[in-house]
């Protein structure tokens, strides 16, 4: 169609007509008449609902590993199960959320490995630091924006940038998130840390 002068392409679905109808159009008043009778559903789940989703996900062997909290919120953050984590999250306080494990990452670090944006706006909801380091002893760890640089989670990336992770931070060998996706042939995120900042495709690791 033409619009002042400019040429747009226009989709067109057919949902309802605007009178009222004996038979609905048959995908969308399926649809409506599903969601309208779905039984509202609460956080934060129940002892029950906890084990029956770790049950559903895992089997029920892990899913009794799965009671200890720690255990448990680092198997939700990697699978992405959003509720379960939230549900964990209202059990325990901060800096147990925030302890790091024995090869030193945090659940900041283990939802950007994964690509789990949802974990994530929770854990910068409860303002958790979006630039925490992962901890090696005497030397400085990379960010949840490396990890996410590194394993190709492009999501997750876009999603730190706008929380004003800081992408020029560098790790003990002096690389930036975009050396990590150069090293990793991840050109997805390349682009989209060019896009943040056009001069990052110069820059240059800081080790000697």
């Amino acid at each position: 169609m033409e619009f002042c002068g400019k040429s747009y392409y226009v989709i067109y679905f057919e949902l309802e007509i605007f009178y009222q109808q004996l038979y609905k159009t048959q995908w969308w008043g399926a649809i409506n008449e599903i969601v309208n009778n779905l039984r509202l559903k609460r956080l934060p789940l129940t002892e029950a609902q906890l084990h029956e989703q770790f049950k559903k996900k895992f089997g029920f062997k892990k899913a009794m590993k799965c009671k200890s909290i720690p255990f448990g919120m680092k198997s939700a953050v990697e699978r992405g199960l959003s509720a379960v984590f939230h549900t964990f999250s209202r059990k325990t306080s901060s800096s147990t959320i925030n302890v790091s494990d024995e090869a030193g990452y945090a659940i900041f670090h283990h939802a950007a490995l994964h690509n789990r944006v949802s974990i994530i706006c929770q854990l910068w909801n409860a303002n958790f630091n979006v630039n925490q380091r992962r901890f090696i002893t005497f030397s400085q760890g990379p960010t949840p924006l490396h990890l996410a640089a590194q394993a190709c989670s492009l999501e997750t990336t876009i999603c730190l940038l706008c929380f004003k992770a800081d992408y020029t931070l560098t790790e003990k060998r002096g690389w930036m998130p975009i050396h990590f996706a150069a090293f990793y042939d991840n050109i997805c995120i390349i682009i989209a840390l060019c896009r943040k900042d056009p001069s990052l495709l110069e820059a240059e690791a800081t080790a000697e």
